[in-house]
């Protein structure tokens, strides 16, 4: 379970490292909007799409999985909600810009990019994705004992 906190810690780390710098030049250019663009990616798309299956099981490209095994569970989920917090934050300093039409680069690549709405959204159905993971673990007959 550990290692499923840390690995979403890991996704917000290198998710706010692209959606700041976009959300900052998003100002900067003035892609404002009073209502959402739409506009999509097709690699948002997918992701999208595969998060919301929940049968789908995907192993994490290198860079979202955790670089320690030996972690403390308190840390990290001290870092977790500071993620959460950093979260909002970044979702009320891009309140209305059109983050349909800022782009950034992902994670897995630079020259791969979505929409910082598609970034926003994907994270945020990761997470979820993942805590109803490990609510179900939690809920497991036998846990903790289950889990090794």
């Amino acid at each position: 379970m550990t290692e499923c906190i840390e690995h979403l810690n890991v996704t917000a780390l290198t998710y706010f490292e692209r959606l700041e710098p976009a959300r900052r030049r998003g100002r900067e250019c003035g892609l404002l909007a009073d209502t959402f663009s739409e506009r999509r990616t097709l690699l948002g798309q997918y992701i999208l799409k595969a998060l919301r299956r929940p049968a789908l099981r995907l192993k994490a490209p290198r860079v979202f999985r955790p670089a320690r095994a030996d972690l403390d569970f308190g840390d990290v989920c001290d870092r977790f909600r500071g993620a959460q917090r950093t979260f909002g934050e970044l979702l009320e300093r891009a309140s209305g810009l059109d983050l349909g039409r800022i782009k950034l680069p992902t994670p897995v690549s630079r020259f791969i990019r979505l929409t910082a709405a598609e970034a926003f959204e994907i994270h945020a159905l990761h997470e979820e994705r993942h805590l109803r993971q490990a609510e179900a673990v939690v809920a497991s007959p036998g846990f903790p004992d289950s889990t090794g």
